[in-house]
Formats: structure tokens, sequence, C-alpha cells
């Protein structure tokens, strides 16, 4: 019985060290895994943040999952936990009667892509300004995952061709004269 209770001994022991070596190492990797995740992030949201035109992504709900920061300057907010989760075609179309019906919200609905050259957007304030957007839809093993909507605020080129068409009435003005 002795020599059991010792055996019995030495293998709960044994045992009990293989578990928390395989423990430790389990430890070790998902503290890596997390490590390499959070980096992955970081270096995405980098990378969004250099880009010029606004980037937000929603899931199929149309709720904000990203948001770069060139958006959010051009929506008003200073940080992406004041977007996220919540419903971007509300946000970018508080202002405006009906936000149901906009094309961007058909698009999220329809899985389709879309092109729009001018639309208002909603600032947090609750100005308006003239946007060029694309929406697209992202598949996942060929189900719809949510969507990718970029913009620019296209104000100054508003401006711009306003110009040259009261240039172009003055010149017709002239040569009528």
């Amino acid at each position: 019985e002795r020599l059991l209770f010792w055996f019995n001994l030495l293998m709960a022991t044994l045992l009990g060290l293989s578990a928390s070596a395989f423990v430790l190492r389990s430890v070790r990797t998902q503290v890596a895994t997390e490590d390499e995740v959070r980096k992955r992030r970081e270096s995405l949201q980098r990378i969004l943040d250099s880009a010029a035109e606004g980037l937000y992504g929603v899931d199929v709900s149309g709720r904000c999952t990203f948001i770069n920061r060139s958006a959010l300057q051009m929506l008003g907010y200073q940080k992406e936990s004041d977007l996220l989760g919540r419903e971007m075609h509300e946000v970018i179309h508080h202002c405006l009667l009906d936000t149901k019906t906009s094309p961007i919200a058909k698009s999220y609905q329809e899985q389709r892509e879309l092109h729009i050259s001018v639309e208002m957007f909603c600032r947090k304030s609750g100005t308006c300004f003239p946007v060029e957007y694309w929406s697209h839809p992202m598949l996942h093993e060929g189900r719809f995952n949510g969507a990718v909507a970029t913009f620019f605020d296209i104000s100054d080129r508003k401006k711009m061709q306003k110009a040259v068409r009261r240039g172009e009435i003055r010149i017709a003005g002239l040569i009528d004269a």
C-alpha cells in the first residue's frame, strides 16, 4: 500500500507539473496572440488615419465599427468612441428630414456598391456640407458582413464650380454686348 501511495503521489505531482506547464504555455500563447492583435489593430488605425478622405465601416445593421481621424474631423467629433456602435446613416443625415431613404442607407440594406457625386452630410453641430462618397459591401465567406464608406468634403469644389459658372455668365454677357 505504501508503494502504491508513493506511486500515486508521484503520478499526481507529474500530472500537476505537466498541467501547470501546459497552462503556462497556453497563457503565454494567448498573451502573445493578444499582443499581436493589438499591434495589428494599431497599425491598421495608423493607416486609416493617414488617409485624407473620411473612412468608416458599418456592420449589417449600419452601426459604426471603425472610423478614421479625417472622418471624425469632417463630422465634428473628437474620438472614435463617440461614434462606435452608433447608426451611421442617422449620424451623417441627422439634420435631414428622412434618414431612412438616403441612398447610403439603402446601399447598406441592399448590400450593393454605391457612388454618389454630390450629397449632404451633417456635422455634429447640425451644419451640413457637400460630399462625394462611395460605399462598398464587405463580404466574409460569401455573406454580407457590413460596408466600408469613403467620402470627401467637396465644399471647395462646389465653390469653384459656382465661380466658373458666374465667369461663364459674365463672358456670355460680354459676348452678347
